[in-house]
C-alpha cells in the first residue's frame, strides 16, 4: 500500500505553525502516511496498534515517540477508552531545536535511527506532558501568533525535558535522587521555581544536595538552574517574539540586570543581539 503524504498546512487551522489532537474513539485508524512536519506521539490511556516503518507494534501507556517526516506509519486504536495525542509541528521548529542543542549524538538518534527515538514516560511524566500537549489546543479565543507561541514553549518544554540532554549520560555512579531531581529540573515549571525545588524533589538538604551536585557533575545548584534558565532564555529569543522582558521574568530570573550578565557569560552577546542574530522580525 502506497502511503499517503500529510501536509501540515493542510491540516492545521489557518494562520497556524501546527495542529494539536486527540483520539479516543475505538476502531479509529487512519491510513498509512507520512508528512512534511515532526510530530510528538503520545499514547496516553490504554494501547494503540502501530504500524511504523513497516515493523508492526502495539504502543503502550507512557511511550512518547518523536515521529520525523521520513517515517511512514500508521495508528489504529483498539479498545474503548483507549487515547493518544498527536501534536504536529513543522521543520523549522525541529531544526531550531536541533541547532539549540548542538548534540551529535542526538542528531544521529532523530535523523538517522529506523525507528523513531522513543521515551517511556512514568505516571507523573505522562500526567504533565499530557497537560502540556493539551494546551496547544485550538482556541477560538486566542490569536494565531499567541497560540504558536504557546506551541514552541510547549514544544520546547518536551523536547528538552525527554529528548535532549542537559547533562553528560556516562554518569553511572551518580545516586538515583540526585539524577533523578537533575532530569526533573528539566521541566519548565520547576527550574523557574529554582534551587528550593531542586533541594524539594531531592528530598535532601541544601547542603548534601550542594556537595553531591559538586561532587558528581562539578557545579552548584545554582549554576544547574541558572544554566536551564539561560538556555529556556536564548530558545524563547531564536523562536518567539515574546518581548525580552517577559523572556528573562518566564525564565524564573528576578532581576534584568542578573538574568543579562548570566546570558553573557554564557553566548558572549546580549539577548538582544543573539535574537537579531538567530532570527529576524523580534520584539525588542
Amino acid at each position: 500500500m502506497e502511503a499517503r503524504v500529510f501536509k501540515l498546512k493542510e491540516h492545521s487551522y489557518p494562520g497556524l505553525e501546527y495542529r494539536m489532537t486527540l483520539q479516543t474513539k475505538k476502531d479509529m485508524k487512519n491510513s498509512l502516511h507520512t508528512h512534511d512536519y515532526y510530530e510528538f506521539f503520545l499514547v496516553t490511556e490504554g494501547e494503540v496498534k502501530h504500524l511504523i516503518n513497516g515493523e508492526a507494534t502495539i504502543a503502550k501507556k507512557g511511550e512518547l515517540y518523536l515521529i520525523r517526516p521520513h517515517d511512514v506509519h500508521q495508528l489504529a486504536i483498539i479498545e474503548e477508552g483507549d487515547e493518544y495525542l498527536n501534536l504536529n509541528f513543522s521543520k523549522d521548529v525541529m531544526d531550531s531545536l536541533l541547532k539549540f542543542w548542538s548534540n551529535e549524538k542526538l542528531n544521529v538518534e532523530i535523523e538517522n535511527s529506523f525507528l523513531p527515538p522513543k521515551r517511556v514516560l512514568n505516571e507523573s511524566d505522562l500526567k504533565h506532558v499530557r497537560e502540556r500537549m493539551l494546551q496547544t489546543m485550538f482556541r477560538e479565543s486566542a490569536t494565531a501568533e499567541e497560540q504558536t507561541y504557546v506551541m514552541k514553549k510547549r514544544v520546547f518544554d518536551i523536547f528538552s525535558s525527554f529528548f535532549a540532554k542537559t547533562v553528560p549520560e556516562d554518569r553511572k555512579d551518580v545516586p538515583w535522587w540526585l539524577a533523578n531531581a537533575v532530569e526533573q529540573m528539566k521541566k519548565e515549571e520547576n527550574f523557574k521555581a529554582g534551587v528550593s525545588r531542586m533541594v524539594e524533589i531531592s528530598g535532601k538538604s541544601m547542603e548534601h544536595l550542594s556537595r553531591s551536585m559538586s561532587k558528581h557533575y562539578g557545579y552548584s545548584p545554582t549554576k544547574y538552574v541558572n544554566r536551564l534558565r539561560v538556555d529556556y532564555m536564548s530558545s524563547m529569543l531564536a523562536y518567539s517574539t515574546c518581548p525580552i522582558i517577559d523572556i528573562w521574568l518566564e525564565a524564573g530570573f528576578e532581576s534584568a540586570g542578573y538574568a543579562y550578565k548570566l546570558f553573557k557569560e554564557y553566548y558572549g552577546v546580549t539577548p538582544l543581539q543573539y535574537r537579531k542574530a538567530n532570527k529576524t522580525g523580534g520584539m525588542q
